[in-house]
């Protein structure tokens, strides 16, 4: 992935976080965590992608990647 779709996922992300807010303020907190959820998932793909750490197109393989990118320290609490 190049650092232009990298910067894409991030502008995605913050598309789905908007999304979020206003479901958050709609009090549809179903919603919001689904949201919430992709979001995230951009934002840790972009961040492998800067680092050139490949990924795959599975929830659970993008909750392990944001585990090793957590114990490498570069994602925080």
């Amino acid at each position: 992935m190049s650092l232009a779709q990298a910067r894409e996922r991030i502008a995605r992300a913050r598309r789905q976080f908007e999304r979020v807010q206003a479901a958050a303020l709609a009090s549809d907190p179903e919603e919001a965590v689904v949201w919430a959820f992709y979001a995230y998932e951009n934002c840790v793909t972009s961040l492998a992608a800067f680092h050139s750490q490949s990924w795959t197109r599975n929830h659970n393989k993008k909750a392990r990647l944001a585990r090793t990118l957590h114990t490498s320290g570069l994602i925080s609490r």
